[in-house]
């Protein structure tokens, strides 16, 4: 038996999962005011398993499946130059690209935060509308700084002991773009178990009618 092909293909019919469980949940909430549909909570939850499960099949993708994984860097750069979306980043090397932005995103998923931090610790925050409502989400991710501010120590000597020099990537979108970023992740993770798949070109799996 081959360890990480039947590991791989478990994640990826996780994500298959997951994209289903989003697009039926999209169809059967479609005419439920928005205070009942609860998308953020959803949302935060896909995306966070998916990181926490499928960050090594994210990584074999992009080692097996080049192209297919180019439908993610496609839609991360559509995320970036986005005027609607906030991006701050201090990190060296220029732009991120999609695997970094993913990276970032899925660091900061794991420490909710009640409020914003200064200087920005790793975390993230929901923005509300004037109705109250969850619009848009903040994803910061600090790894120089400790979760109340410090300056660790394995960055002094690269910031020079200043905690304003620290490397922060922050992220802010709309709730729209990350359930879109969530269920184009998932549609590409989910494809080593796509019958017709041929590892170049993205196959889109069957979605059956959602319950009524």
């Amino acid at each position: 038996m081959d360890y990480q092909r039947e590991q791989n293909l478990i994640r990826a019919d996780f994500a298959l999962h997951a994209w289903r469980l989003l697009k039926h949940y999209e169809a059967l909430t479609k005419d439920l005011s928005p205070s009942q549909r609860y998308e953020a909570t959803l949302t935060v939850c896909v995306l966070q398993s998916m990181a926490a499960n499928c960050w090594e099949l994210y990584k074999y993708l992009g080692r097996k499946s080049p192209k297919v994984l180019g439908a993610i860097d496609t839609f991360v750069k559509s995320l970036l130059s986005d005027p609607d979306v906030d991006v701050i980043n201090t990190f060296q090397g220029g732009a991120p690209d999609a695997k970094a932005v993913l990276e970032h995103i899925r660091n900061a998923l794991s420490h909710p935060r009640m409020r914003e931090t200064e200087p920005p610790t790793t975390g993230y925050t929901t923005i509300e509308d004037a109705s109250g409502l969850v619009a848009r989400l903040r994803f910061v991710d600090s790894p120089d700084l400790s979760s109340k501010g410090h300056l660790r120590e394995e960055a002094r000597a690269r910031t020079g002991g200043d905690s304003q020099r620290a490397q922060v990537f922050t992220i802010e979108l709309p709730l729209s773009r990350l359930a879109a970023l969530a269920e184009e992740v998932a549609l590409v993770l989910a494809q080593p178990v796509m019958a017709n798949w041929d590892s170049e070109e993205l196959v889109r799996p069957p979605l059956q009618p959602a319950l009524s």
